[in-house]
């Protein structure tokens, strides 16, 4: 079952786990595959401050790794 699967069930994104630090980051190819998908997909109103906080997140990321 998919994130969106889970947000058109509750209404409500379930909260993240805690991160481990031992996991990698995103290399700048995945966040730009990621970057240009959300660009092209439709959401529902529901789910647009998630997305928003989600992309915020996304482009951050892929700013520190172009420095």
């Amino acid at each position: 079952m998919g994130l969106l699967d889970k947000l058109a069930r509750n209404n409500q994104p379930e909260e993240a786990p805690v991160a481990d630090n031992n996991i990698q980051n995103l290399n700048q190819q995945e966040l730009e595959f990621l970057l240009q998908t959300l660009k092209v997909t439709t959401f529902t109103g529901e789910h647009v401050e998630f997305l928003y906080n989600l992309i915020v997140k996304l482009q951050k990321q892929y700013i520190q790794l172009q420095k």
